[in-house]
């Protein structure tokens, strides 16, 4: 019989699996469009898709839980805003560099799960955390002698990312403590993030110039709704596991992302340093 403790970090890797292929797809899509206008149609995706589940999976009695209310915070900041600058790194540095800065948000999350929910953080998790760390950079290696043609600011881009999903992940996990509904937490913070999104497009519109084909369109609603069911999964495991385990293993996305870019979309080879951050990173998720 399987050890039920086990099964955050199942649902926490499927999550990634997800993540990994929302990420190949918003990259053919921003093959296409403008990463605000992406970052809009991915968030109303995830939004539409959680309320055409609304009916089968939604109770009434959870809006008087003052969970919604945190949940509603996350929203301010996740997905919005850290789509946003998640989107604004992958058009300035590619996704190479913004994955290898996005690898210090688990340590972000355990740092504030440890500090804020008073998560206990073992030596097998930290061993583990830094192994999938170490994965994602040996993903992101570049070659020396290739050319860097942004400048160091814009590593605010992902840095930023990384930080705001850390802080919205310590928060939807306390929310998740008082209302262990994930469904509920998904929908609602994807509801407001849309809605902000939508400002944002609006306020900007008469100023700022938005390139987005149909083709565009059509990547990144697949992109929403793979990160749909990607956000759905995680909140799940963060009702059954700690942050300092289901974060870390979350983080192995870019491991997916290679094997979609290879295998589906023929957009990588089979090289050293991908068999070098398996070699790293599946053993660290096990661990």
């Amino acid at each position: 019989m399987l050890d039920p403790r086990g099964s955050p970090a199942l649902l926490s890797l499927i999550s990634a699996m997800f993540f990994g292929l929302s990420s190949s797809l918003v990259q053919k899509g921003l093959e296409h469009g403008d990463s605000k206008t992406g970052a809009m149609i991915n968030i109303g995706t995830n939004a539409l898709y959680y309320w055409l589940l609304a009916p089968f999976l939604m109770e009434s009695a959870v809006w008087h839980s003052p969970a919604v209310w945190l949940f509603a915070l996350v929203g301010l900041f996740r997905p919005f805003l850290s789509v946003n600058l998640s989107y604004a790194g992958n058009k300035r540095l590619g996704a190479t560099i913004t994955s290898t800065v996005n690898a210090v948000q688990p340590l972000l999350s355990i740092l504030g799960a440890v500090l804020v929910l008073g998560e206990a953080l073992t030596v097998p998790i930290l061993l583990g955390t830094l192994g999938i760390i170490g994965g994602v950079v040996a993903f992101s290696w570049q070659r020396r002698g290739t050319r860097r043609d942004w400048p160091a600011s814009a590593l605010l881009w992902p840095l930023g990312a990384a930080t705001v999903r850390s802080i919205a992940n310590v928060a939807t996990k306390s929310g998740l403590n008082m209302l262990p509904v994930p469904f509920m937490a998904s929908l609602i913070a994807n509801t407001v993030s849309f809605v902000m999104s939508v400002g944002q497009y609006l306020i900007e519109f008469r100023y700022v110039r938005r390139t987005m084909t149909p083709r565009g369109w059509w990547w990144f609603f697949m992109a929403g709704m793979a990160s749909g069911v990607a956000v759905l999964t995680v909140n799940s495991a963060l009702v059954q596991g700690d942050v300092v385990i289901v974060v870390p293993v979350n983080n192995s996305a870019p491991l997916f992302t290679l094997l979609f870019s290879w295998l589906v979309f023929r957009q990588e080879r089979l090289t050293f340093r991908i068999l070098l951050g398996l070699l790293l990173i599946l053993p660290s998720v096990i661990l």
